[in-house]
């Protein structure tokens, strides 16, 4: 005969957390050499997407852009070369998704002199952790920019 308290279990079953989704970027350089190629400022962003499907709306939403306004697929936004009206319109259409942006900009010419020996390496690696450091993250996939020829 079966125990009956055998199927008995003390707490529900635990359900799979969606999985958080972290995507970083940077712009400017991580290298010390101020006056001789590397740029004064350094720049880690990242976004947070709560789930796999705040993300997917929200890649959606931008490629319909894309799409609607004759640009192909591949094409990357970048500030600098992108018209206002052309960022501004993008911004009001993900608004209203499930995401959160953080940013760390750094001054290298404001920084102590604990941080002009540091290796690229080191420092881009303390920047992501600053931005990293406290953020709502729980259970995340995290992707750092992984365009070839990066050295970080």
């Amino acid at each position: 005969m079966q125990n009956p308290r055998s199927n008995f279990q003390s707490e529900p079953p635990k359900q799979p957390h969606p999985r958080q989704l972290v995507f970083i970027d940077d712009s400017g350089d991580p290298g010390f050499k101020l006056g001789q190629g590397s740029t004064d400022y350094f720049v880690i962003a990242g976004i947070f997407f709560p789930n796999r499907a705040s993300a997917e709306k929200t890649a959606q939403i931008i490629n319909d852009y894309k799409l609607n306004n004759n640009l192909p697929q591949n094409f990357e936004f970048r500030y600098y070369s992108t018209k206002k009206t052309t960022i501004q319109e993008l911004i009001r259409l993900v608004s209203q998704n499930n995401f959160t942006i953080r940013v760390v900009v750094v001054d290298k010419e404001k920084l102590g002199d604990s941080y002009l020996g540091m290796k690229k390496q080191n420092f881009y690696n303390h920047i992501v952790c600053a931005l990293l450091r406290n953020a709502p993250i729980n259970m995340a996939s995290i992707y750092l920019d992984g365009r070839p020829g990066k050295k970080y």
